[in-house]
């Protein structure tokens, strides 16, 4: 929590990595199976239950709560 507060640790940017890195998997996989990209990358976010928009606001989303997170956190240190 400490590391969070004082900015050594960066959730912000690992979560939207790791949301990233997973749609991007998916696309592949689904590329792999034979589909064009743009069919491919529709699959990959319907896997995952979000269409672009969602996705997009779920990444703003976790992106406002770390920030506020990290304010909550040095508030209490």
């Amino acid at each position: 929590a400490k590391a969070l507060a004082e900015g050594k640790l960066d959730l912000e940017n690992a979560s939207a990595q790791y949301l990233t890195e997973l749609r991007t998997n998916l696309t592949q996989y689904f590329i792999d199976l034979g589909l064009d990209e743009t069919t491919a990358n529709a699959a990959a976010l319907d896997t995952m239950g979000l269409n672009e928009e969602e996705y997009a606001k779920l990444v703003a989303d976790m992106k406002a709560g770390t920030q506020s997170l990290k304010d909550n956190m040095k508030d209490h240190l």
